[in-house]
């Protein structure tokens, strides 16, 4: 298992985890944390799993 962590604008940050969801087994996925201060960034975190690639579709 992987821990994953994104950090960006809240409509970044889950257009990032919807992708990471192709390409990886989410197993669980947090709520958007805000960055400390006054920036509007948030923090997510994420534990995946890698999904087998068959054969034919690696380079």
């Amino acid at each position: 298992m992987i821990g994953i962590r994104l950090i960006g604008e809240p409509d970044e940050v889950a257009e990032a985890a919807r992708i990471l969801g192709d390409a990886f087994r989410v197993i669980a996925e947090s709520r958007p944390y805000p960055c400390r201060g006054a920036d509007i960034r948030v923090r997510l975190y994420i534990d995946a799993e890698l999904t087998p690639t068959p054969k034919e579709d690696r380079p």
